[in-house]
């Protein structure tokens, strides 16, 4: 059993302090964030309504209605500096625009993040962007930017691009990724560079909604659906089932396997290497 939760919080007029495990989330994009790199969630991760705690110290400093600054550290293993990390994210509104400035050091790498959130024309839009500072010169920007929209009360869809500069742009090339310090240790796990997800729902009655989304690899032209639907079977009951099925060329045999291989095959696009996976759930609330 993984404790969640085990946190004191100290409240004053002027400021809130939390200290022990806790959830700690960055960023603002639906689907993949740049600048969420603490405990993120993959796009196929099943349970995500409560992200795991992190031992950490947070000050919270409100500025005004809608604005604060924060200051974070999180206690790595044995509390060690190398696998630690902490930040200041300051929070502010001004021309009907949610803006967020975050300086974060994570394993003793700096990233400099960006949040724009606005309406624009009754719709929601966003703007994430990261840019990470290796020691090796190998730094490298990733950038989201998206809008949802609802288009009636049953009907609800969104759009996203993300731009991800540590990828490669050929299948080929994909395995290089596995020597670079953005996916050892950067939480970077998307082979390409450039995707875009589509996704939305439709209520066929206040109890039963459908959901589907689908994530393109421009590069490669793959991409990885992810139908679900979700069943209110009585107050606080509900049961969903749905599935992520990757669409693209199959991995073929690598034709030469030298004694270095990273991995025995030719990728032949990203998601068609993913396999399929179903899935159902049953959730009380209490």
């Amino acid at each position: 059993q993984n404790l969640d939760r085990a946190y004191i919080r100290a409240s004053t007029k002027m400021f809130d302090f939390y200290l022990g495990r806790q959830p700690v989330a960055l960023g603002v994009s639906l689907v993949i964030s740049p600048t969420d790199v603490i405990m993120p969630f993959t796009f196929d991760a099943l349970d995500t309504e409560e992200r795991r705690g992190v031992d950490a110290a947070r000050l919270r400093i409100p500025l005004g209605t809608m604005s604060e600054i924060e200051a974070t550290y999180i206690f790595g293993e044995d509390a060690e500096m190398e696998q630690s990390a902490g930040y200041f994210r300051g929070k502010f509104y001004a021309l009907e625009t949610d803006f967020s400035l975050t300086l974060l050091e994570y394993r003793k790498t700096p990233l400099i993040g960006l949040d724009v959130m606005r309406s624009i024309g009754g719709a929601g839009t966003w703007l994430e962007a990261a840019f990470v500072i290796e020691e090796e010169n190998d730094d490298y920007p990733r950038l989201s930017a998206g809008a949802d929209y609802s288009f009636n009360d049953e009907t609800y869809g969104f759009i996203e691009y993300h731009y991800n500069s540590a990828g490669e742009s050929a299948p080929e090339d994909y395995d290089d990724n596995f020597q670079k310090e953005a996916y050892k240790e950067g939480g970077v796990y998307l082979m390409a560079q450039h995707y875009l997800t589509l996704g939305g729902t439709y209520q066929i009655t206040p109890l039963l909604v459908p959901f589907a989304q689908a994530i393109f690899n421009i590069n490669d032209g793959s991409f990885i659906l992810s139908p679900s639907i979700d069943y209110n079977i009585a107050q606080d009951i509900y049961l969903s089932a749905g599935a992520f099925i990757g669409i693209g060329e199959k991995p073929q045999p690598a034709d030469v396997l030298f004694d270095d291989a990273i991995i025995p095959f030719n990728l032949e696009s990203e998601f068609g290497a993913y396999p399929d996976m179903f899935y159902t759930s049953f959730r009380v609330y209490f």
